[in-house]
């Protein structure tokens, strides 16, 4: 009986990372081609710099998360293990890019910013609240992973 249950547990996470995958996948070609067509058209001398990278920062952690599902469905290792990773180098880029987005010339601050001082911003709020979820998500995931570790190995 438990055999059973461990099958279509395995099913059910297939089934959910395939349409992570088909959705992420889409998302990622879409981006994809923003990318390209943004690059060769010189999107930036008509938007500015500021938002062209945003743009980027933004399409980078769709493409990211979806080769973290990738990851996944390929190898077939821990999902915790994979997943907390991928979801850490997310919060990463988020937090990088909202302490460099602000230092570019053309930056317009958004609702939300870090000591903002007339012409001055440290940091993005938006990019920087989002990356902060991000990187507490990952090491949940990780605290997570060790303790069932634990408890596996004194089963």
């Amino acid at each position: 009986m438990k055999e059973n249950a461990e099958q279509v547990l395995t099913r059910k996470m297939r089934r959910i990372l395939l349409i992570s995958l088909l959705f992420t996948g889409g998302c990622s070609v879409s981006c994809l081609v923003e990318i390209v067509q943004d690059t060769l058209q010189g999107v930036w001398s008509y938007v500015g710099w500021a938002q062209y990278l945003y743009t980027m920062v933004f399409c980078s952690v769709i493409i990211l998360f979806f080769f973290t599902i990738l990851l996944l469905y390929w190898t077939h290792r821990s999902f915790a293990d994979i997943f907390s990773k991928g979801t850490h180098l997310i919060g990463v880029v988020l937090i990088t890019a909202a302490f460099v987005i602000p230092r570019i010339p053309d930056y317009r601050p958004g609702m939300i910013t870090i000591c903002h001082f007339g012409n001055f911003v440290l940091a993005d709020g938006l990019f920087l609240l989002i990356g902060i979820v991000f990187i507490l998500l990952a090491s949940i995931l990780e605290v997570g992973y060790s303790l069932q570790n634990e408890v596996d190995a004194t089963i």
